[in-house]
C-alpha cells in the first residue's frame, strides 16, 4: 500500500476519533451537576411558590419542575390567578453562580402569556427570589412583579 493512502487511513481515523471524544465530552458536560465554590447548585426538582405583581395580584405557581444541566435549565409550571390556570413551560440559563435568567411562555399557543425572569440561587439551592416582566393573559397587559420559588423535593 502507498504511504498517501496509510497517512489518508491514519487522518480519517483520528479525525473521526477527535469528533467522537468532542461528543462524548460535550454530552458529560450537558449532564454534570453545576457547582460553585464547593457546593451543588443543581436546581432539578419540583417547585412550587408565588408571584406578587405591582398592582397587587398574586399569582400562585404550582405544581412545577425543574430540569438543571450544567449551564442550563429548563422546565414548566402550572400558573393560577382568579381561577384560570395555565400552564407554562421556560428554559434559561446560569447568568453567575447565583443568578439565572429564565425566559416563559404558555404551552398552549392560543394562550398569550409569556415573559422573563432573573432569579436568585440561595445558598442551599431551595429558593429563588427575584423579578419577573412579561404580558399576562388575564391582565391582558404587561404585567411585572417579584416572584419566590421553593423547592419541595
Amino acid at each position: 500500500m502507498k504511504t498517501e493512502y496509510i497517512a489518508a487511513i491514519i487522518s480519517g481515523c483520528f479525525t473521526l476519533a477527535v469528533t467522537l471524544l468532542s461528543f462524548l465530552l460535550k454530552q458529560l458536560s450537558d449532564t454534570k451537576i453545576y457547582s460553585a465554590a464547593g457546593k451543588r447548585r443543581n436546581l432539578t426538582g419540583k417547585w412550587r411558590g408565588q408571584t406578587t405583581q405591582t398592582n397587587g395580584r398574586i399569582a400562585l405557581l404550582t405544581s412545577g419542575e425543574i430540569k438543571s444541566r450544567s449551564k442550563s435549565i429548563k422546565g414548566s409550571i402550572i400558573v393560577e390567578l382568579q381561577e384560570v390556570r395555565v400552564k407554562i413551560k421556560f428554559k434559561g440559563f446560569y447568568l453567575d453562580d447565583d443568578h439565572i435568567l429564565v425566559n416563559y411562555v404558555s404551552e398552549d399557543s392560543n394562550i398569550k402569556n409569556f415573559g422573563s425572569q432573573i432569579l436568585r440561587i440561595n445558598a442551599d439551592c431551595n429558593k429563588l427570589t427575584g423579578l419577573t416582566i412579561g404580558y399576562g393573559n388575564v391582565e391582558e397587559e404587561i404585567i411585572q412583579g417579584s416572584i419566590v420559588l421553593t423547592k419541595t423535593v
